[in-house]
């Protein structure tokens, strides 16, 4: 298991978000019952994946503004500009 103390914290919600989210919370279930929203990451997978490693609930989602060293599907590099 990785140690969740090297994920970093997680920045509030932007306002944009949290309306949207609470009204689609039924229709969503268990996916984005838990939002943790970064300004700038490495990658959303990497946190993703110790999270999910320590047992953290499933529907988690990890999102951000920018990413520095995302991965796409196939190891594909994968940038995402602020």
């Amino acid at each position: 298991m990785r140690d969740v103390a090297s994920i970093p914290t997680p920045q509030t919600l932007p306002a944009e978000f949290v309306e949207p989210l609470a009204r689609t919370a039924t229709q969503r279930g268990a996916l984005g019952h838990r939002v943790l929203w970064f300004e700038d990451i490495g990658s959303t997978n990497d946190i993703a994946m110790a999270l999910a490693e320590s047992g953290a609930a499933h529907g988690v989602v990890v999102a951000a503004d920018a990413q520095r060293a995302g991965r796409g599907r196939l190891g594909r590099h994968w940038a995402s500009p602020a």
